[in-house]
């Protein structure tokens, strides 16, 4: 319970915050083209920064990928629902 409360609180207060206190005053296009073999997974074509890693572009997913992450540990077992 504790857990799906936080969770809820985390997407409250990420809703809610400003974007001028989380966003940068320059913005910074990240530009970068792969192609890849679907069935082999080889890399046919790739341009631009493609190693560097960035934040998701929309906070919308986070909830998303933290309840992906520890789905399993939040599962309550039959006998306590």
């Amino acid at each position: 319970m504790k857990k799906i409360l936080l969770l809820h609180m985390l997407v409250f207060v990420s809703a809610t915050l400003p974007i001028s206190s989380v966003a940068s005053d320059e913005v910074e296009t990240l530009k970068c083209t792969i192609i890849a073999d679907a069935i082999t997974g080889n890399t046919l074509y790739e341009t631009g920064e493609c190693a560097r890693r960035v934040s998701p572009c929309s906070s919308f997913k986070l909830p998303y990928e933290i309840r992906r992450r520890y789905a399993k540990s939040w599962r309550q077992s039959p006998a306590t629902t």
